[in-house]
C-alpha cells in the first residue's frame, strides 16, 4: 500500500505544520461515509497527530508522514493527496484521488466505493 502527495500538497501541509507548530507531526487521513448516494459516498478528513495510533499504518512521501487507520486502508490504498487552489465558493482544499473509487456522487465531491 502507498499514499503519495503532490509537490504543492506537501508544500501546503508543511506550511500548515509550521503555522500550527506541528513540524514533527504526521497527518491522519480518514475516509468518512457521507449520506450522498444512499451512504455510498465518502469524503476524507485530515488532522495532525504527534504519533500514530498503535493500529495505524504509516506511510511517508515528500517528507510528509501519513497515518491511516485500519478502517480507511481499503479506500486509501494507492491514493494521491493533492491541493487545488480555487476562487469558487468551495474554496481551496486538499483532494484525495483514490484509484479504488468506482465513481463520484452527483455533486462531484464524494468518492463512491
Amino acid at each position: 500500500m502507498t499514499i503519495t502527495v503532490t509537490e504543492i500538497a506537501a508544500s501546503k501541509i508543511q506550511e500548515m505544520m509550521v503555522k500550527e507548530n506541528k513540524v514533527n507531526s504526521g497527518v491522519i487521513v480518514t475516509a468518512v461515509r457521507t449520506p450522498c448516494m444512499g451512504g455510498r459516498g465518502y469524503s476524507y478528513e485530515f488532522a495532525f497527530a504527534d504519533e500514530p495510533m498503535k493500529e495505524d499504518a504509516v506511510y511517508e512521501d515528500r517528507g510528509i508522514k501519513f497515518y491511516v487507520g485500519p478502517d480507511s486502508l481499503r479506500f486509501l490504498n494507492g491514493a494521491e493527496v493533492d491541493f487545488k487552489e480555487s476562487l469558487a465558493t468551495s474554496g481551496s482544499a486538499f483532494k484525495v484521488k483514490s484509484p479504488n473509487a468506482t465513481g463520484k456522487c452527483h455533486c462531484g465531491h464524494h468518492d463512491l466505493f
